[in-house]
């Protein structure tokens, strides 16, 4: 049966706003949403002529052209959409920026005689992708007769890094993420214009910026309940299904079904394309949410989800790997598990794209870099209205790249189970079998490390082999902080390096903490696998400023041994600070390896002149100090030994590091107003715990009793008092045993007497 189109008349508002109404005439749209752009149809491996009714793969994204994208260019260096009253910068900003400075620049730009630029949310960012992309050919996901836009340059450098691979073209959007993603990182969202996939950045990663103007409601959904089992979006004149499609299923049955289905009396519903997916995202939920008012799919509750942590497919095609586009309305996982738990890899919101056919259990370890999970089969809802219209036939079909991407024949070049075999499909653009050094992804130095032979090609018998297994070494490495030098921190910040105990902890290292600002770091204690966490982040000794111990307990200072001399062979000149015992560590270590830094500052060939001696200094401090531009005030706390606590204050901003304790007056006194206090989590409640276990000593309020406590750490109680009466924003809870935390039973003990946020840390977790 031939469907009829409901297509709706846009006409042009004076403000560059595309409009529209609904069937009734009543509802001025608001939120026109430009089409995909993408005018070619594929099967599940490659391109194909366009299907008729009634055939597989009928019912793509190629087939509906909804909103074409119109773009104006205005000759002052803006360009705008005509579609969406979008106006943008034609140019990105000269340099990248992290998330604050990002931030930042749209909020002080003065440009084409404008100054209400803003960062875009990550819908509007979404707005000017192009589909018609293809990073193995070169073809950005940006019109580029409208929009300037130059790749990475890939031979900049070899850590990796943003900037560095022609991939590398992810633009920051002002969407921050409300979880935590790759199991320690605040994160934002952001859409790579060169592989055409919105992920979640941490917030420190420096990306690019194009900044717009104009139409403020762009991305407001207006959602009404028809009561008929579908939802109406009078923000883009959108209708889609309340309830899902209750199973999950394959991209050629997800094609089916929604061309199959009548509701509503209507039959003219549509697999939705990746945009109007995107445009019902919710970035105000997630279910990882830090607030529990925050926490749920990353979809209005009018909606209805089978499955909380569900994937959608759209009906677009991802044409360099050949796989279909679906959008998170879950976490976005990876395949790798940490804690027991899936790694949440970019955040519920993101899109990316799966296999169109084909078995999940062959995929078992994920794909790329943070092994992203491979399903395969996702959920559907469908939608139908807008300004919509058939496309019969499209363009001459071109010569299909046999094999390319994830959707490779299983007979030639299809998901195997080595390691080998997958890293192969995945970069061989040409279908010869192996890797040449252009269709490499990664650093010269992996390239050149992996080709053995020097033939200027990498084989099967060359590449990663095998399956990693799930939880095993290697989890969790990080690839930032690998360019030379520090990255510009432009706003105080705190990494939870390590956030174990004494006790043997397979997910955790024992204590470290990191304050960074500017390119300066300033590292508290040094637990043992301080040094090991450093290398797997490729760390850069030299941009430390300055060590500090809250006490000298072995699991606070384990790695100084390591890490002490390590930083002075390389020219570490800052001081050393912590309490009693400080100096007679340095001066140890200083002696014991007087050897071993003279032979290794003789290796090195650019100077032979001695190093400079450590610079101990011991609490308490003679007042505020100044480090790296960074105010330093220091307060002694109860522990078991001489203990002290820190605060770091740079940019209007504060942090204090507890270290461990009892309930101590001088730690609210030091923390009063905070944003962040990073604190030992002595009293946590653990799964399988007693309920009892660690409550509170006393029922009153919590009294300082000046170090003459039975006990070496405070109850969850005493630690909740001590951020209550300090006034600060975020508690990190750090210094975790080994087990399962029970957070709901621990936040509720909590919260009933710190009303501010928060935070179970994890490992090489950034907090701001």
């Amino acid at each position: 049966m031939i469907k009829i189109l409901l297509a709706t008349a846009l006409a042009l508002a004076p403000a560059g706003v595309a409009l529209s109404q609904e069937a009734d005439g009543t509802d001025r749209l608001t939120y026109a949403i430009a089409d995909t752009g993408q005018n070619r149809c594929f099967g599940s491996r490659s391109e194909t002529a366009f299907p008729d009714e009634g055939l597989a793969f009928f019912g793509q994204d190629a087939q509906y052209e909804t909103n074409a994208p119109r773009y104006q260019d205005n000759g002052d260096g803006t360009v705008s959409d005509l579609t969406t009253g979008l106006i943008w910068q034609k140019a990105p900003a000269s340099q990248k920026y992290d998330q604050a400075g990002a931030e930042a620049y749209a909020k002080d730009l003065r440009f084409a005689g404008s100054s209400d630029w803003r960062l875009p949310t990550i819908k509007e960012l979404f707005s000017i992708a192009d589909f018609r992309g293809n990073m193995r050919t070169r073809t950005p996901y940006i019109d580029t007769d409208a929009f300037d836009f130059v790749y990475p340059d890939s031979v900049q450098g070899e850590s990796g890094q943003p900037g560095e691979r022609n991939m590398d073209a992810q633009y920051c959007s002002s969407t921050v993420y409300l979880g935590i993603t790759m199991g320690r990182d605040q994160s934002a969202f952001g859409f790579n214009f060169a592989d055409g996939r919105i992920k979640s950045y941490p917030l420190h990663a420096a990306r690019y910026v194009r900044c717009v103007r104009g139409n403020k409601d762009y991305g407001k959904n207006r959602f009404k309940d028809n009561r008929d089992g579908t939802v109406t979006d009078s923000a883009s004149g959108l209708t889609w299904q309340t309830a899902d499609s209750g199973k999950a299923m394959d991209w050629k049955g997800a094609l089916a079904h929604a061309e199959s289905l009548e509701l509503a009396g209507h039959d003219d519903w549509r697999l939705p394309n990746v945009k109007e997916l995107q445009s019902i995202v919710d970035y105000s939920r997630a279910p990882d949410a830090a607030k529990r008012s925050q926490q749920g799919p990353a979809i209005d509750r009018i909606f209805k989800l089978t499955e909380d942590e569900s994937w959608f497919w759209s009906s677009t095609t991802h044409i360099e790997n050949q796989g279909a586009y679906y959008v998170c309305f879950g976490q976005s996982f990876s395949a790798r598990v940490r804690n027991g738990k899936q790694i949440n890899a970019h955040g519920a919101g993101a899109v990316r794209s799966d296999p169109k056919e084909g078995n999940p259990a062959d995929w078992l370890d994920g794909l790329g870099p943070q092994a992203d999970e491979i399903r395969i089969l996702n959920m559907v809802r469908c939608v139908r209205g807008g300004s919509v219209r058939m496309i019969e036939q499209g363009p001459t079909v071109a010569q299909a790249t046999p094999g390319a991407g994830p959707g490779a024949p299983e007979g030639s070049r299809g998901p195997r189970n080595s390691g080998g075999h997958r890293f192969i499909e995945r970069l061989d653009a040409d279908g010869d079998g192996k890797v040449s050094k252009d269709e490499f992804d990664g650093p010269d130095r992996g390239f050149k490390r992996r080709d053995t032979n020097g033939d200027g090609f990498i084989d099967a018998s060359e590449t990663p082999q095998g399956r990693r297994r799930q939880g095993s070494a290697g989890e969790g490495k990080s690839p930032r902080n690998t360019q030379r030098g520090q990255p510009q921190i432009s706003q105080l910040e705190v990494v939870t390096v390590g956030t174990g105990s004494p006790l043997y902890n397979p997910d955790r290292s024992s204590p470290c903490t990191m304050i960074r600002f500017g390119s300066s770091v300033i590292v508290v204690d040094l637990g043992e696998g301080t040094a090991l966490k450093m290398q797997e982040d490729s760390f850069r000794l030299n941009s430390i400023a300055a060590f500090c111990f809250t006490h000298h307990h072995r699991d606070h200072n384990a790695d100084a041994m390591t890490l002490l001399p390590t930083a002075w062979q390389r020219g570490f000149e800052g001081p050393i600070i912590g309490p009693k015992g400080t100096k007679d560590l340095t001066d140890f270590l200083w002696d014991f390896y007087a050897e071993d830094l003279l032979y290794r500052t003789r290796k090195k060939e650019a100077s032979s002149a001695p190093l400079a001696a450590p610079k101990p200094m011991e609490l308490p401090l003679s007042g505020p100090t100044e480090i790296a531009g960074v105010a330093i005030t220091a307060s002694a706390v109860h522990h078991s030994i001489e203990t002290w606590a820190f605060r770091f204050e740079a940019g209007g901003k504060s942090i204090v590091v507890s270290g461990d304790l009892t309930y101590s007056d001088s730690l609210i006194e030091l923390a009063q107003g905070a944003d962040i206090m990073v604190m030992d989590s002595g009293g946590i409640v653990y799964e399988g715990d007693d309920e009892r276990k660690g409550r509170s000593r006393s029922q009153s309020e919590p009294q300082d009793q000046g170090g003459q406590s039975d006990h070496a750490h405070a109850s969850l109680e005493e630690v909740a008092h001590m951020a209550a009466k300090s006034k600060v924003d975020k508690l990190v809870l750090t210094h975790f045993r080994p087990g399962m935390v029970d957070e709901a039973a621990t936040l509720k003990r909590m919260s009933a007497i710190f009303k501010g946020e928060i935070v179970f840390a994890s490992d090489m977790q950034v907090h701001r």
